[in-house]
């Protein structure tokens, strides 16, 4: 940790009991890298609604914001802001490099820095500076429907994790790739449909993509290129296979995922995998091996 009693330190403390405005947050906690940059480590005392990242903070420059920095943001106990007040928006600045898993997904709005060589924004949601890899749609965005850009290749790991007001995602030709939980436990998701011209790229649904969401229609095309391990994971309400004969069902999966048994795999029905079992597997845990699921 780099050193609290440095007079520019002081400065902010100062500032913040005078109530004197420096242009962003006070009280951010913060880690010195090894590269001697720093990282936003989380909320620390700060408790406005409206995070602002420093460029530079005691004069060493803010290069990273840490996993899950702003995470608890609004919820109460340690890193609480106020007992009752959101965090609302959170200002990346340019000179940020990397944004680490669930750092400021917990918010309405992410804007950045135009300047900015790693990130962008657009409507609220956080992008790749290129725009091919939708990074984060905050999880407390109130609205219910989503139009991924034209142009996104990517939907970013967790990019959409609980974000619980989308009923609907509808998304763009470009898709190649939706990544690691990227809607997982969007627990009012019910549709996620492609718009415009037909899609030519192959898609690839990754691990957990949509476990535990309430999705129930799927815009399933042969262009999808691979599903992978659970990514309907206890959707419910989702049947992929109801519209296929025992060949074709077999000939999709084996394209699909040539490791299942088709037989034996189906997205409705989850057997003896507890909460917890599923939060170790989004941690790096394989917990599902011995289990069982069958088509019904």
């Amino acid at each position: 940790m780099f050193n609290e009693k440095d007079p520019l330190v002081q400065k902010d403390l100062i500032a913040k009991y005078l109530g004197i405005d420096l242009g962003y947050s006070l009280g951010l906690q913060y880690a010195l890298n090894e590269d001697n940059t720093l990282s936003v480590k989380g909320v620390g005392e700060c408790r406005e609604a409206v995070i602002r990242i420093p460029s530079i903070y005691a004069g060493i420059p803010v290069t990273k914001i840490s996993d899950g920095a702003f995470l608890r943001c609004s919820n109460l106990g340690n890193y609480a802001i106020n007992d009752d007040l959101n965090l609302t928006t959170i200002n990346i600045p340019a000179s940020v490099q990397y944004i680490g898993e669930s750092a400021v997904s917990n918010c309405i709005n992410i804007t950045v820095d135009v300047d900015n060589k790693e990130f962008c924004a657009e409507d609220g949601v956080l992008f790749s500076k290129d725009k091919k890899t939708l990074l984060c749609y905050p999880t407390l965005k109130p609205e219910s429907f989503y139009v991924i850009p034209q142009g996104v290749e990517i939907v970013g790991k967790q990019a959409f994790y609980e974000c619980n007001s989308l009923l609907s995602v509808y998304y763009p030709k470009t898709l190649k790739s939706i990544e690691i939980s990227a809607f997982a436990r969007c627990r009012s998701l019910h549709s996620f449909r492609r718009y415009g011209e037909r899609c030519l790229k192959k898609l690839t649904v990754c691990d957990l993509a949509f476990s535990n969401s309430a999705l129930r229609s799927f815009t399933l095309t042969n262009n999808i290129d691979y599903i992978g391990r659970a990514a309907f994971f206890d959707c419910k309400d989702l049947d992929l296979t109801s519209w296929l004969d025992e060949k074709e069902r077999s000939e999709l999966f084996e394209k699909w995922h040539p490791d299942w048994d088709i037989k034996s795999y189906h997205p409705q029905v989850r057997h003896n995998v507890s909460d917890d079992d599923f939060d170790a597997y989004l941690l790096g845990n394989d917990v599902f091996d011995d289990v069982d699921f069958e088509l019904q």
